[in-house]
């Protein structure tokens, strides 16, 4: 009686085809992971002056602290902004600057009194935002403001402030579903340090979204698969 067995058995290919298949594969392989690795970086869109919509689309942290109270960090109940370094807590000695370029010439300020200045500070927020802004006022620098989603980049903006001009608006809106979880501000020459208003608007919810770590191990197995199969089939015997 004949038997029926069954076994993979290698498609009668040539070398050629062997070799293009090998290539195709390998490509497709290659062409996947590019697109996964990495996040892509949405940008965001500056905001130079604190217009009525502005003030009117985001939340102020009110500067409660006592002048010279030692701050690390402001709260106001849905979002708490943490710093890298301390500041002192007190009020603008009247020549901040005003309307336009600011939102009034007397505002509650943190100020850097450590010496040598710090050139770089980290400000972590407790949730996503959409929107974050403060004002900043030097001696005379170069300030860049970047603005983080985790540990990426997603956009940078760079002024010149100086006493006489006054403070200026660092803000900035996330575009296309994008968010903000933190921000590191920079100045070439930090004497003089000062900030005040800072202002944000939550991001809202959205679905989790696996890292491209995690997308790279789910979909390369039925990719391989797919691959097998161009090379091996089933034959009755």
């Amino acid at each position: 009686m004949a038997s029926e067995v069954y076994r993979l058995v290698d498609m009668g290919e040539s070398s050629g085809e062997k070799k293009n298949e090998n290539t195709a594969f390998w490509g497709l392989l290659a062409s996947f992971l590019v697109a996964t690795s990495g996040t892509a970086q949405a940008g965001l869109v500056p905001i130079s002056q604190p217009t009525a919509e502005y003030i009117s689309s985001t939340t102020l942290i009110s500067i409660t602290d006592t002048d010279s109270a030692s701050v690390d960090s402001l709260s106001d109940g849905n979002l708490t902004i943490s710093f890298s370094h301390f500041l002192l807590a007190g009020t603008a000695p009247g020549r901040w600057g005003g309307p336009p370029d600011t939102e009034s010439d007397t505002p509650r300020i943190l100020v850097d009194v450590r010496m040598p200045p710090v050139g770089t500070y980290t400000l972590t927020f407790s949730q996503p935002l959409s929107i974050f802004g403060l004002e900043v006022w030097l001696l005379q620098s170069t300030v860049t403001l970047e603005f983080y989603n985790g540990d990426d980049l997603v956009g940078s903006i760079n002024r010149d402030v100086n006493e006489d001009a006054g403070a200026r608006l660092f803000a900035a809106s996330a575009t296309d579903g994008d968010v903000f979880t933190k921000v590191v501000l920079t100045m070439e020459k930090p004497a003089g340090f000062r900030t005040a208003q800072f202002r944000y608007a939550l991001a809202s919810v959205q679905a989790a979204v696996p890292e491209p770590s995690t997308l790279v191990l789910v979909m390369i197995g039925p990719l391989g698969f797919g691959y097998l199969h161009l090379r091996r089939r089933v034959r009755v015997l």
